[in-house]
């Protein structure tokens, strides 16, 4: 859609009024071509987004992180949050229950050295917040300017609210998506929102 003004707070209460721009149906690559091609000058994306920005050497220096606006009129909005990530589950079922709850606790829940290798080649940070004590996180980085942008990402996901997401998250966050794009277009906020509530539920019921 073109651009549409909205106000957003930043956290320092400021008001920000900004152009937003919402792009549907394009693939991963054309999205990270609008970052790559002076299309946008920022996005907000998980932490797994810097390893796309950095691609594009000739935008060394031009980038930094920070945490994310929030809404205006809403007490409970903060300035974190958190996109994208996948989650690692253990059948009940499974032959090797213990086995696998063993390697997951010795691995991506319990082990600073496995960031340590991840972290540098893919921007991969997870939830386990002790891998924060590594000195592998706060390292300057020299394409952002020599921000520790690690340190500053792993602070933020330690202020990001918990949201018990159930397993219909990703129907629910789709139909969000769709009313947002009708919102931005100048439809009803509440007749939007009533309808992404009609459809998650009918996907419920299914």
């Amino acid at each position: 859609t073109e651009g549409t003004a909205k106000e957003l707070v930043d956290l320092d209460g400021r008001s920000l009024l900004v152009m937003v721009t919402i792009v549907l149906g394009v693939s991963i690559l054309s999205y990270i071509a609008t970052l790559h091609n002076g299309t946008v000058a920022a996005t907000v994306n998980g932490c797994w987004i810097t390893a796309s920005i950095q691609a594009e050497k000739r935008q060394h220096g031009l980038w930094a992180v920070t945490n994310t606006p929030r809404l205006s009129g809403f007490a409970d909005s903060v300035n974190y949050s958190s996109q994208g990530g996948s989650s690692w589950m253990v059948l009940s079922s499974s032959n090797n229950k213990e086995l696998a709850i063993d390697f997951l606790a010795k691995t991506f829940a319990g082990s600073v050295e496995l960031y340590e290798t991840i972290l540098p080649a893919s921007g991969a940070i997870a939830t386990y917040l002790k891998a924060e004590e590594s000195l592998v996180y706060s390292q300057p980085i020299e394409f952002f300017g020599g921000q520790r942008i690690y340190e500053d990402l792993m602070y933020y996901a330690s202020k990001v609210p918990k949201v018990r997401y159930g397993v219909f998250n990703y129907e629910a966050r789709d139909a969000i998506a769709r009313s947002l794009s009708e919102i931005l277009q100048g439809a009803s906020i509440e007749a939007s929102l009533a309808k992404a509530q009609r459809n998650v539920e009918f996907l419920m019921s299914e």
